[in-house]
């Protein structure tokens, strides 16, 4: 979220305009907010994970009758559903910001997220009212096998299409 709070000092400074009269073009500035955006959320899962196995063995060294036993593998696909979740929300959030300006791609942002969760529950509701029978066996024994894969796939697709769609707004806007 360090990456979105830019937008709004770049907005109050009116820096696009100076940093424009320098030999770096559109293109750039918009693949700078992905690269500090996607860095800061993959170094923000990897202190993440640093901290967990911190915190559990200086509890587990105090504690030595209450032993918490760190799953590696869980945690990792944690981190990684978390950064997911952290990419999804920039990738809808970096293009509104251009086309909007920070508060109103804020604004925006709290919108999607009401919007996806009815959409869920709504879901939800509807197939427990139906009757309809989900194999979750099924979609369980794929989430085993290609969770991580797809997960991975999606984030990387998420911000190429995210990149796309930003530097189109950017491009034709006029500073």
């Amino acid at each position: 979220m360090v990456s979105l709070s830019t937008f709004s000092y770049d907005e109050m400074s009116k820096s696009n305009k100076y940093i424009l009269t320098l030999p770096v073009n559109k293109k750039e500035l918009v693949i700078e907010k992905y690269i500090l955006a996607i860095g800061a959320t993959i170094l923000g899962g990897i202190l993440g994970m640093i901290l967990t196995v911190i915190v559990v063995n200086v509890m587990n060294y105090f504690r030595t009758e209450n032993i918490i036993n760190l799953d590696y593998y869980s945690l990792i696909i944690a981190t990684i559903g978390g950064i997911f979740g952290i990419s999804f929300l920039q990738a809808v959030q970096i293009p509104s910001m251009y086309k909007w300006g920070a508060e109103k791609g804020r604004i925006q942002m709290f919108i999607l997220v009401l919007i996806i969760i009815a959409i869920l529950g709504g879901s939800y509701f509807l197939l427990n009212k139906t009757n309809i029978n989900i194999e979750m066996e099924m979609i369980n024994n794929i989430i085993t096998k290609f969770g991580v894969y797809i997960l991975i796939i999606s984030t990387i697709l998420m911000y190429f299409i995210s990149y796309k769609v930003a530097y189109k707004i950017y491009k034709n806007k006029e500073e």
